[in-house]
């Protein structure tokens, strides 16, 4: 896969943060934060994937999936 803007900005801050819990200078809270920002990134990341390999549906597709539980 070609290595995206977003893929190399998740890269440095999941480096910048692991360098930055290593020392101590993220309390609990602000390492949670952090968390939860890289699971977001690491989600869009997914995304672009699937947009990339054509592994999407269409609205229409996505409703006529979704119509038995609906």
């Amino acid at each position: 896969m070609k290595e995206t803007r977003l893929h190399h900005l998740t890269q440095q801050v999941e480096r910048l943060s692991e360098k930055a819990e290593s020392t101590g200078y993220f309390n609990t809270s602000e390492s949670k934060y952090f968390a939860s920002q890289m699971a977001l990134l690491k989600g869009i990341i997914r995304g672009e994937k699937a947009v990339q390999n054509n592994q999407v549906f269409s609205n229409r597709e996505a409703l006529q999936r979704l119509s038995k539980w609906m």
